[in-house]
């Protein structure tokens, strides 16, 4: 029995070392003087990828995840963001069909919108943007009782990015438009639902109030949303 917890224990050491090691490589880039900032970019986009991963990962513990929260927090004001444009009322969904070489960008009129760079994708894909009606699936009745359980409150309709589980090279921008009548900004947080943990994840998001978008990267196309909710992460 001794010897079978040591064996798991020399296991899981270099899980952990990879994981801190990871934390505190995003923490230097964070902090680096301004005379690194042209090399920045690129290597925080790569961190930013290693760190979202440990975030959304049901093997990391609530104290690692929370760490990671706060460095890609830090690391996202690096990061270069798409202009998405003004926002309209209609919400249609819309679809292409985005290349592995070129990628591509996809929006609806309502703010929602997918920026995928070159190199994103494994195959040629056709992604998607739509926001399904009310059809009481077990899926939709999941992320219902789910945002209740949390205190979630919704301040927008879900988006759904697919296709739903699409898993990516590297993190992507995706955006959701909010209206702005009647409607603050202070206190938007943008989640989106991670099937591994079966609950709606915050994600570090920027408010952009003049395009009434609010925006986020990702490392797989999910249902995201806009809620109003308390301060600490979940």
């Amino acid at each position: 029995m001794a010897i079978e917890r040591m064996t798991r224990a020399q296991a899981t050491a270099p899980t952990m070392i990879v994981i801190f090691g990871a934390a505190l490589l995003a923490g230097l880039i964070a902090t680096a003087p301004s005379q690194a900032a042209p090399a920045r970019p690129a290597m925080s986009q790569k961190v930013h990828d290693d760190l979202y991963a440990i975030y959304n990962s049901s093997a990391a513990a609530s104290v690692i995840r929370l760490h990671a929260w706060r460095l890609l927090s830090r690391i996202e004001s690096s990061l270069p963001r798409p202009d998405f444009g003004v926002t309209q009322p209609s919400a249609a969904a819309v679809s292409a069909v985005i290349t592995t070489a070129q990628g591509g960008r996809l929006a609806r009129a309502d703010g929602a919108a997918v920026d995928i760079p070159a190199g994103s994708l494994t195959s040629d894909t056709l992604v998607s943007i739509s926001t399904s009606p009310a059809m009481n699936s077990p899926d939709e009745n999941a992320r219902t009782v789910a945002a209740a359980a949390a205190g979630l409150v919704a301040a927008s309709p879900e988006v759904d990015f697919g296709p739903a589980g699409l898993r990516l090279r590297r993190t992507i921008e995706v955006a959701i438009g909010f209206a702005a009548q009647g409607q603050s900004a202070f206190g938007l947080r943008l989640y989106c639902w991670s099937q591994a943990l079966n609950q709606w994840q915050r994600l570090p998001a920027r408010i952009d109030v003049s395009h009434q978008v609010v925006s986020t990267r990702v490392l797989s196309l999910e249902p995201c949303r806009i809620f109003t909710a308390p301060s600490a992460p979940r």
